[in-house]
C-alpha cells in the first residue's frame, strides 16, 4: 500500500496522499457519495488540508450525518479547511454540529457554511468562533515549533501559557462575506471576546488578556496593481419606449464583437501584464467595476447628446442624464477621490458623458466631440493604435496624438482629416504626459494553461471571452468551459431586436413564462432568432437569470430510436458538460430522461429545442409533451424556448403555459439592409448606407410587404428581395446578376406612384 501512495506509510494503515480536493457543484446530495467521502476524513484516511463540498445539494435530513461528520473530524488531524457553502443546511444543523463538536474538539481552522442574520444565530456564531480558534492556535503552534527560523519561538509569541490570548487578522488571504466565514483564537468562552474576528474581518474589542495578545498577520495573496486594470462596458439594449407612442422601437445592435477581438489583439501585442475584463454596461456592472477599484474603464455603446446610455438588465434602454451619471460615479468613492484613473467613452456626442466623468475628477478621458457623430472605422482605427500604445507604457497624451494619426492615414475612413479631430482628451488644461500602465512584459498573454488542456473544441480566446476577464486563466478556464456550444449566429442577422426583447422579457418578467414557442415559416428566421437570443444572454450572465444554456436542434430520428431527435442529444450534451453520468448503450428511455431531470433539477438553465418540425408524425412528438411536463414538475428554474412551424397547442404542460411567439417578415429597411450586406456588388459601408437612402423612403421604412399602404415602389422592391423574408433574400443576392442589381437601382431613382400600377 506503500508503494501505491508514493509515501512510506509508519504502521500498518494507508493514507492517501492527496492534500486538496475540490468536489463543488457535483450534486453529491443525491445518494450516499458526500456521506463517504465525509467518512474517509477519518483517521486521516484521506489526508486532506482543504476539501470542498460546496454546491451539492447537501440536505440535514436525519442526525447521521452530522454524527458523522463530527466524528470524523475529530479524528481528523489534517484537514485545515472545509467548505459547505451553498448546500440545504438549517440553523438547527448548525446547532447540532456544533453541540456534537464541543464535545469532541478538532483540528479544524476555517469552516464556509451559510446561515441567516439573526439574533439567534449570532450567538452561535460567537460559539463557531471560539470552537474554530482551538484548530487555529493548534494550527499555528505547530507550525511555529516546526519553523526552522532560530529567532521564532512559540513561548515569545505567548503560545504555550495563553493560546487564548493569540489574535489572527484576516489580510485577504481568505474572503470574507456576510455568510459564516468563522475565525477565532479560544476555545474558552472567557478568553473569546479577547479575539474574536468576525466575518468582516474587524476584532472584537479586547479584554484583560490584551496584554498577553501578539498579532499575527497572515501575508495578502499577490495581486495586480490597481491601475493595471481595464474593464469594457459594452451597452447593447435591444430596444427603446417611444415617449409619444409607447412603442417600443428597436435600437441597431452595435458590432462589439469587432471591438472586442480589437481589443483582445491590442493587448495581446502588448503582452503586458495588464487585466482586460469584459462585461454588460449596466449602472450595477458601474458600480461593481468601481467597487473593485478597477482604475481604467472603456465604455462603449450608442450615442445620445444628453444621455449615456446602458442597459436595464432585462434588454431594454436606461438613459442617465448629466445629474445621475454625476451621483453615480461620485458617491461612495472611497476616500472621497476620482472613481478611475482613466475612462474612454466610445460612443458618438459623447462630450458631455466625457466632461462628466472629468469633472468627477478622472485625470485622463477620452470622447467624442459633443455635436459629432463617429464613423466605425474611424472609432475602430483609434481605438486600436491608442491602446497598443498606451498598454505599452506611452503617456496618455503621445498614445492619443498616435490614435488620432492612425485615423488620418486610415485607408477605410472617409474625411480622415475630419475624422481624427472629432476625438477629445479631457480635462484640456490637464497633464496628459504620464502614462497610466506600468505592467511588466510576459511572455505570452493571457498567462494561460498549455493549449492541450483547452475543452475540446475551444479556442483561448473562447476561454477568455466566456470568463470575462483575462486574469486567472490557468485557474479558471475550466469553469469558463462550462457553457456548452451554441451555434454561431448567420451573417447578417438584423432587424429582429424587437421580438428578442419580447422573448427575453417572457422568461424575465413577472409572471415569468417557462415554455415560449417561437413559431412561423420556413425561411423566416427562426433559428437565426433563437441563436442569437442565445449568444445575447450568454454574454450577460453577470446581469441575468441564466447560468447555462442548451441548444439542441432536431435531427431526424434514425432506426428504432424514439427519441433520438431531441432527448438523447440533450443527454449527451449535459454528459459533456458535466453535468449527468454517461449511461451505456441501450439504457432505456425513463432512466436516460431521469438522469436529465437530476441533472436540470438544481440549475438555472434555458434548453432551446430548435427545428422542433422535424417531429411532426413520429412517436418522439407524441412523447415530447409528457416529457416537457415532467421536466417542469422536476425543476424550477428552468426555462425552455421551442422553435416550429406551428405552436404545441396544448394548454398546460406540469402546470405550465404555452407563451406563443409568431415571427414576421422583416420590414422594407431590414429587407435592404440584409440585402446589402449579401450582395456581392457592395463593399463598402458607405455603399451600403447609400443603398438604403436610394431603396428606402423615410415613411415607409417599417411596412411590410403585405400592408395596404405600402407604396407600389415599396412594394416592388420588396417583391424583388424576397417580400421580407430574410431566406429568400439570401437567395436574391448571391443570384444576382449585375444588369438585375442595375434595375434594382434605377427602381430607386424612379417615381412610381400607386396609379401607376
Amino acid at each position: 500500500q506503500s508503494k501505491l501512495s508514493g509515501f512510506d506509510i509508519p504502521g500498518d494503515g494507508w493514507c492517501c496522499p492527496l492534500t486538496w480536493l475540490n468536489l463543488s457543484s457535483n450534486n453529491l446530495g443525491v445518494g450516499e457519495s458526500a456521506l463517504e467521502i465525509v467518512a474517509l476524513l477519518k483517521n486521516d484516511v484521506l489526508a486532506l488540508t482543504s476539501l470542498d463540498l460546496s454546491n451539492n445539494g447537501l440536505r440535514n435530513d436525519d442526525e447521521n450525518f452530522v454524527q458523522v461528520l463530527s466524528h470524523s473530524l475529530a479524528t481528523n488531524n489534517q484537514l485545515v479547511e472545509l467548505n459547505l457553502k451553498q448546500n440545504r443546511f438549517s440553523n438547527s444543523f448548525l446547532r447540532s454540529l456544533l453541540r456534537h463538536l464541543n464535545r469532541q474538539p478538532t483540528k479544524l481552522a476555517f469552516l464556509h457554511i451559510d446561515c441567516d442574520e439573526s439574533a439567534q444565530m449570532e450567538a452561535h456564531r460567537d460559539g463557531w468562533n471560539c470552537f474554530l480558534a482551538v484548530g487555529r492556535a493548534e494550527r499555528l503552534k505547530h507550525y511555529l515549533r516546526g519553523s526552522a527560523r532560530p529567532n521564532v519561538s512559540t513561548d515569545s509569541l505567548g503560545l504555550n501559557n495563553s493560546v487564548g490570548a493569540l489574535n489572527i487578522e484576516d489580510e485577504g488571504g481568505h474572503r470574507s462575506d456576510s455568510s459564516l466565514y468563522i475565525q477565532g483564537p479560544s476555545h474558552d468562552s472567557q478568553h473569546a471576546a479577547s479575539s474574536t474576528i468576525l466575518a468582516t474581518g474587524q476584532a472584537r474589542p479586547e479584554t484583560e488578556h490584551a496584554e498577553k495578545t501578539t498579532r499575527i498577520v497572515r501575508p495578502r495573496r499577490p495581486a495586480p496593481s490597481q491601475g493595471n486594470m481595464l474593464t469594457v462596458l459594452f451597452s447593447a439594449p435591444l430596444v427603446y419606449k417611444d415617449s409619444k407612442s409607447h412603442m417600443f422601437q428597436p435600437i441597431e445592435m452595435l458590432d462589439f464583437e469587432l471591438e472586442r477581438e480589437l481589443l483582445w489583439q491590442c493587448f495581446k501585442e502588448a503582452t503586458r501584464d495588464i487585466e482586460l475584463s469584459f462585461d454588460n454596461a449596466t449602472t450595477d456592472r458601474l458600480q461593481a467595476a468601481m467597487t473593485k477599484s478597477c482604475a481604467c474603464l472603456h465604455f462603449s455603446g450608442h450615442g445620445h447628446p444628453q444621455y449615456l446610455t446602458f442597459e436595464d438588465g432585462k434588454g431594454g434602454l436606461q438613459m442617465l442624464n448629466v445629474r445621475e451619471l454625476r451621483n453615480l460615479i461620485t458617491n461612495g468613492v472611497e476616500g472621497g477621490g476620482a472613481p478611475f484613473k482613466f475612462v474612454f467613452v466610445s460612443a458618438c456626442h459623447s462630450g458631455l458623458a466625457g466632461q462628466t466623468f472629468a469633472d468627477a475628477g478622472v485625470p485622463h478621458v477620452v470622447c467624442c466631440q459633443q455635436e459629432s457623430q463617429l464613423m466605425d472605422s474611424a472609432a475602430l482605427a483609434f481605438t486600436r493604435a491608442f491602446y497598443l500604445a498606451l498598454a505599452i507604457g506611452r503617456t496618455v497624451k503621445d498614445s492619443f496624438e498616435i490614435g488620432r494619426q492612425a485615423v488620418a492615414v486610415s485607408p477605410t475612413v472617409s474625411q480622415p482629416d475630419v475624422e481624427m479631430k472629432k476625438f477629445v482628451l479631457l480635462p484640456e488644461d490637464g497633464n496628459h504626459h504620464v502614462p497610466v500602465f506600468n505592467a511588466d512584459p510576459v511572455s505570452e498573454w493571457p498567462k494561460q494553461p498549455s493549449r492541450t488542456l483547452l475543452p475540446a473544441g475551444m479556442s483561448r480566446r473562447d476561454v477568455m471571452r466566456r470568463m470575462g476577464s483575462s486574469r486567472d486563466f490557468s485557474s479558471h478556464f475550466n469553469a469558463a468551459a462550462e457553457q456548452p456550444p451554441l451555434p454561431t449566429t448567420p451573417q447578417g442577422f438584423l432587424g429582429r431586436e424587437i421580438e428578442m426583447y419580447h422573448i427575453l422579457n417572457a422568461f424575465l418578467t413577472k409572471p415569468i413564462k417557462r415554455l415560449v414557442s417561437l413559431v412561423g415559416m420556413a425561411g423566416i428566421g427562426r433559428s437565426s432568432l433563437a441563436s442569437a437570443l442565445c449568444h445575447y444572454i450568454n454574454d450577460r450572465k453577470s446581469t441575468m437569470f441564466f447560468e447555462t444554456i442548451f441548444y439542441i436542434r432536431a435531427q431526424p430520428g434514425r432506426g428504432n430510436d424514439r427519441m433520438g431527435s431531441v432527448i438523447h442529444p440533450l443527454h449527451k450534451r449535459l454528459v459533456a458538460a458535466g453535468k449527468a453520468a454517461s449511461l451505456p448503450r441501450g439504457t432505456d428511455i425513463d432512466d436516460i430522461t431521469q438522469s436529465i431531470f437530476k441533472a436540470l433539477s438544481h440549475m438555472k438553465a434555458l434548453i432551446v429545442f430548435d427545428r422542433l418540425e422535424v417531429l411532426d408524425g413520429s412517436e418522439e412528438a407524441q412523447e415530447f409533451p409528457l416529457f416537457l411536463s415532467q421536466l417542469f414538475q422536476e425543476t424550477k428554474n428552468v426555462m425552455v424556448l421551442m422553435t416550429s412551424n406551428n405552436k404545441m397547442g396544448i394548454p398546460s404542460l406540469g402546470g405550465v403555459d404555452e407563451r406563443v411567439f409568431e415571427l414576421r417578415p422583416l420590414n422594407l429597411k431590414n429587407t435592404v439592409r440584409l440585402f446589402g450586406m449579401l450582395c456581392p456588388y457592395i463593399h463598402t459601408g458607405d455603399e451600403r448606407r447609400r443603398l438604403v437612402e436610394e431603396l428606402v423612403d423615410y415613411e415607409e421604412a417599417h411596412k411590410y410587404a403585405y400592408d395596404d399602404t405600402i407604396s407600389h415602389r415599396s412594394r416592388s422592391i420588396l417583391r424583388l428581395l424576397g417580400e421580407g423574408i430574410p431566406s429568400r433574400t439570401y437567395g436574391v443576392a448571391y443570384n444576382m446578376t449585375p444588369e438585375e442589381f442595375g434595375g434594382l437601382k434605377e427602381l430607386g431613382v424612379l417615381d412610381v406612384s400607386d396609379e401607376d400600377e
